[in-house]
């Protein structure tokens, strides 16, 4: 199964289950665009026209294949973890949610820094490794092994679905 197809069968299965379902889409805007992140691009040679992926507004700010349904938490966030800057501890305690099971894009990035913070914030972590993705293949193996060394345990969607149903 491809990866999407996969994330879609865990969030059918999660609901299923009467889980709760977490949405983390990273939407930018200018006036949100960090100086951190700015500097970062500049000093990489990028055009200032980089910094607009994910720009509300624009397909690339959509949801694809998925989408939130009433009850889900929906968090916007305008870089890479998802608790950044945003209510989902507060949203995820006031629900006694004490453990998360990730999926999506970037593993090496957005899945790989909420999982860390999730840690952080006394959160236990679980990866599907099959249910996420990077860039390039190296990138999604080094970051899912950085991740089951430090903060995560990592797990397969097969073994997810099983629990689940």
């Amino acid at each position: 199964m491809i990866r999407g197809t996969l994330i879609a069968a865990l969030i059918a299965a999660g609901r299923a289950a009467g889980l709760t379902q977490v949405f983390l889409r990273v939407v930018t805007r200018p006036e949100t665009d960090t100086t951190a992140l700015k500097l970062l691009h500049q000093r990489k040679g990028r055009p200032p026209e980089a910094l607009a992926i994910c720009r509300a507004g624009t397909s690339g700010a959509d949801y694809y294949r998925i989408k939130p349904q009433p009850g889900d938490i929906e968090i916007e966030k305008v870089l890479y973890s998802g608790f950044a800057g945003t209510e989902l501890e507060s949203q995820l305690r006031a629900r006694g949610i004490d453990t998360l099971v990730l999926v999506g894009f970037t593993t090496e990035c957005c899945v790989d820094c909420t999982a860390r913070d999730a840690f952080h914030r006394n959160f236990s972590v679980f990866v599907v490794a099959d249910a996420c993705a990077a860039y390039e293949e190296d990138l999604h193996y080094g970051a899912l092994n950085g991740l089951s060394k430090n903060c995560a345990m990592l797990t397969d969607s097969a073994a997810v679905l099983a629990a689940w149903s």
